[in-house]
């Protein structure tokens, strides 16, 4: 495992957000091979990035790194490189991956618990807020992680929600996790703490800057399995992360304007007219998640909280199945057919994804859960997914989950 410097050091080398970590990581063995490279000012790096990154991998000392580590462990915040096994294996997957995190509380594992990054406006309405914090609410109490911003607004009743539901929720700061920003919710972080965690990618004491938030956004999209947008203007920092939530693969939720027609308000239609799923109380939120994760959630909780917006689940519905209709079985009946006629795994398909294909069944599960039954990492189960699906005998679904075909 790579010396922690050399990690702090490119992170601090590197703009926020930048791909070119991905880029450098893709092709050299570590942090303090870039290093090195940089401080020769070697042709082979020269090659890998843009000029003005360049330079700021030349310019950057070790030194910088060495005293954020030291103000870390003076304030009790956790430094976690890519290399660490707790790191978020979803973060590894976005544009832009961050070389570190600094983490204050628990971070809980977010490679196996199911989670969402809910976000609005910070001028919300009444409404807007008592719909948010129910919403979290009813979520966290189920046992879905709620990950949000922080900010006053919406953010700030996602947290609330969960913390009454005695549920875990994590921040993602726009700031040093030192740094009192919002001050109106300093109260709101440390309870936080108490059971979830505060989490970003700037150091200790770096201050508030404009332009880091729609950047800090990705990793908000990314530590979650899917997004939530309750309230927001047209043009708002939340629906960059919901943009950031579509192009990670993720599914997107949207309550509609509760206000009708409020210009402050119509954030969400576009999502919605696009695709996104519309959430009128949390079953439909958790209707998908018991397909998806009901080995990670509170079934009783969960079971009770659809049956009070919906009524008494169908046998099926518990199974994590909806009743079909007529052309539905229809089709269902012709693709068990076509099933059966379908070409068998080939022989030239690596071991891993031979052992992955063992332990695959004909339900949907989280890559996640894959990885840990086959001992691999996401990374190489996504890998041997791959081929799995070039084959045509498998095929990935909504939230990161796959099947046998």
């Amino acid at each position: 495992m790579a010396d922690i410097r050399y990690w702090v050091w490119l992170s601090e080398a590197l703009p926020k957000g930048s791909n070119t970590v991905n880029v450098l990581l893709n092709h050299l063995e570590s942090p303090q091979e870039v290093f090195r490279l940089a401080e020769k000012k070697d042709e082979a790096i020269k090659r890998l990035v843009p000029q003005k990154e360049f330079v700021g991998l030349a310019q950057t000392s070790l030194e910088r790194a060495e005293k954020i580590l030291e103000s870390c462990a003076a304030k009790g915040i956790r430094v976690m490189s890519q290399e660490d096994p707790a790191f978020p294996e979803s973060l590894k997957q976005i544009y832009g991956t961050p070389p570190v995190l600094y983490i204050k509380g628990n971070l809980g594992d977010l490679n196996a618990d199911p989670s969402i990054g809910v976000v609005g406006t910070r001028k919300s309405s009444e409404l807007g807020r008592k719909a948010t914090g129910n919403l979290c609410y009813e979520l966290s109490r189920c046992g879905i992680t709620i990950v949000s911003g922080c900010a006053v607004g919406i953010d700030e009743y996602a947290h609330r929600g969960a913390l009454k539901a005695g549920g875990r929720t994590i921040g993602v700061m726009g700031c040093g996790l030192d740094v009192n920003y919002p001050a109106k919710n300093e109260e709101l972080k440390a309870a936080m703490l108490r059971n979830g965690a505060l989490v970003g990618e700037l150091p200790p004491g770096a201050q508030v800057e404009k332009t880091y938030f729609p950047i800090r956004n990705r990793i908000l999209a990314g530590l979650s399995h899917s997004v939530l947008v309750t309230q927001a203007p047209v043009r708002s920092g939340a629906l960059i992360t919901a943009e950031h939530a579509l192009q990670q693969g993720k599914d997107v939720y949207c309550l509609p304007p509760l206000e009708y027609g409020a210009p402050r308000y119509n954030g969400t239609v576009k999502f919605l007219r696009d695709g996104a799923i519309p959430v009128y109380d949390a079953s439909d939120i958790l209707l998908e998640y018991y397909k998806w994760f009901r080995h990670r959630l509170d079934l009783e909780k969960t079971l009770s909280v659809i049956k009070e917006h919906r009524g008494p689940m169908s046998r099926g519905t518990e199974t994590g199945q909806r009743k079909q209709s007529t052309s539905e079985r229809a089709a269902a009946s012709a693709d068990r057919e076509s099933r059966r006629a379908s070409p068998v795994l080939p022989e030239s398909v690596s071991g891993p994804a031979k052992s992955l294909y063992r332990v695959m069944g004909q339900e949907f599960l989280p890559v996640e859960e894959l990885a840990r039954q086959v001992g691999l990492t996401v990374g190489q189960t996504l890998a041997a997914l791959t081929e799995l699906e070039i084959a045509g005998v498998a095929q990935m679904g909504p939230g990161r989950t796959c099947r046998k075909v």
